[in-house]
């Protein structure tokens, strides 16, 4: 029997990016689906909640990270799904803890990344 692939939902307003990280972890084994805005993200996973993790994106239209989050948040279904942030914003070190200190976050991801880094982060976020 075939193992079943994790699957990641990848929320980003960039098309490039949203590609370019669906390729990298296809070609690893996971299985990706992409979402284009916060709001078009909890559509998606109100529709599906079998995610076992979400790299969002910090800037971007419509809703706000944190309210992505806390919409993840009460949503019973999804208490098992990790956050990653994946964004091109550099905060100082003490604003990263506390965005890591929200419930459900794993890991802080800064853009540009390399291949081989993105692939361990998610690697160690869920397997």
């Amino acid at each position: 029997m075939e193992k079943e692939k994790k699957r990641v939902m990848v929320v980003d307003d960039e098309p490039d990016i949203r590609s370019l990280v669906r390729a990298i972890l296809e070609n690893n084994g996971y299985k990706v689906v992409e979402a284009v805005s916060g709001d078009d993200c909890i559509r998606k996973l109100k529709k599906d909640p079998s995610f076992d993790l979400m790299l969002l994106d910090i800037r971007m239209p419509g809703m706000t990270p944190k309210q992505v989050i806390e919409s993840v948040q009460k949503n019973k279904k999804l208490r098992k799904l990790k956050i990653s942030y994946l964004t091109v914003v550099e905060f100082a070190d003490s604003i990263k803890k506390n965005l890591l200190k929200q419930k459900q976050v794993v890991d802080y991801i800064t853009k540009p990344f390399r291949v081989g880094d993105i692939v361990a982060r998610v690697k160690k976020a869920i397997g």
